[in-house]
């Protein structure tokens, strides 16, 4: 859990900036991501696997809380991969920038995101890559409320 209260959705900031979701098991790959996030003007949330993604959104969208504005997913995760995880919270994602991220991307893996409306990143992603991300982003939604 992100902030180690026992819930996911109190790690969730009440704000007026977009909110991102980086799903990554690796500590380093999440650090990095959400501090270019954050420089791009979004809080983040980040979880380490597929089934935190999955609550974390399911809690967000029963407590009416607004869509995180973008998800960034891992794809290979421990309990529940990140297409997968995607998959399953589908439903709660109109409206968001979602974007998918592996070392190795194939064909494959393109044939099941896409079709979930995510966008597909080699690893390391670029700095580049994600100011392109938060400008589509911000593009589809306006900030959170408080």
């Amino acid at each position: 859990m992100a902030d180690g209260s026992g819930s996911l959705f109190n790690a969730l900031p009440v704000t007026r900036r977009r909110v991102a979701v980086v799903a990554d098991d690796e500590p380093l790959v999440a650090r990095a991501i959400t501090a270019l996030l954050q420089v791009e003007g979004f809080d983040v949330v980040t979880v380490s696997n597929g089934v935190e993604l999955v609550e974390l959104l399911r809690e967000r969208h029963t407590r009416g809380v607004d869509r995180p504005a973008l998800v960034i997913s891992d794809v290979n995760m421990p309990w529940l991969s990140g297409p997968d995880a995607l998959l399953a919270a589908r439903p709660l994602l109109d409206a968001t920038t979602v974007a998918v991220m592996s070392s190795h991307v194939s064909d494959d893996l393109v044939g099941r995101v896409l079709p979930l409306g995510a966008s597909v990143y080699a690893k390391p992603v670029s700095p580049a890559s994600l100011h392109a991300l938060a400008e589509r982003a911000r593009s589809v939604t306006a900030p959170s409320e408080p």
